[in-house]
């Protein structure tokens, strides 16, 4: 059974257990899960594109930490897969989780081409995001971002989830 069949049917199931719990009046969001797409500046001359996955946990009054799983294609047979771990800051105290944010990232970065390993395989990915989080109601979230770092310059985003 290929990934696809797998992964398909459980990012769209997921909704259904979302709104099964109608007790979001009393209680703040602690877990958010999202897809979104990406435009990467991934060198001086050429753009990536992709989509990612990630799922975050808040913790604190203005913390929050998660995971995030990018996949993108510079579509002339080169991909990369980067799966990296976040650190979140809600800088704006008063809004709690759902306002501008700073995030570390740390992770890898590994880069195919032509389906096999790249000459470079893995490399260590690291970067700053700033975003905002929108609450969209009490369960939908859209969070538009811009990042830096390394191995990759400049990436733009957009992330659709929701909040649990």
């Amino acid at each position: 059974m290929s990934r696809a069949k797998i992964i398909f049917p459980v990012i769209f199931f997921i909704p259904c257990f979302v709104f099964a719990y109608d007790g979001y009046d009393d209680m703040e969001a602690r877990f958010s899960i999202g897809i979104g797409l990406e435009l990467n500046v991934n060198a001086r001359q050429q753009l990536a594109g992709g989509a990612a996955l990630s799922f975050d946990a808040n913790f604190g009054k203005s913390l929050a930490a998660g995971i995030i799983v990018t996949g993108y294609t510079d579509f002339r047979g080169r991909y990369m897969l980067e799966p990296v771990a976040l650190l979140r800051w809600y800088f704006l105290k008063n809004r709690g989780h759902t306002s501008w944010f700073v995030q570390a990232d740390l992770g890898a970065h590994i880069s195919f081409k032509n389906e096999e390993l790249d000459e470079n395989k893995a490399l260590v990915s690291g970067g700053l995001r700033v975003g905002l989080r929108i609450p969209l109601g009490r369960v939908f979230l859209l969070e538009p971002y811009v990042r830096a770092g390394y191995p990759f310059m400049l990436c733009f985003g957009i992330t659709s989830g929701f909040r649990f």
